[in-house]
């Protein structure tokens, strides 16, 4: 739990830092590259936090409804991997090549 809670920390400080600093920048090829950064955050903590709303809604409904539902969240737990596995190592490689 402390991972999800901790990647949720970093994107909406690194969101709030980009867009701070693109706020700041007068040049418009650095400011597009921090808006473009500040973005990608801001599209990533709307689709996590989707994905972690939809889990926590299906572990609640499996104790209504049972085990069905429970095998539902088996299909949204690679996804949520995936987006962990974007975060962590992904897009701090981008993040540097882009910014050079």
């Amino acid at each position: 739990m402390r991972i999800l809670k901790e990647l949720y920390t970093i994107s909406l400080e690194e969101y709030r830092h980009c867009s701070n600093r693109a706020k700041s920048i007068e040049n418009k090829k650095d400011k597009a590259k921090l808006n473009t950064l500040a973005y990608f955050n801001g599209l990533f903590l709307l689709i996590y936090s989707l994905v972690i709303l939809i889990n926590i809604t299906y572990i609640i409904l499996s104790f209504f409804y049972g085990l069905y539902i429970l095998l539902t969240l088996l299909s949204f737990i690679p996804l949520l991997g995936m987006l962990i596995l974007i975060r962590k190592i992904v897009y701090p490689k981008f993040k540097g090549k882009f910014l050079e």
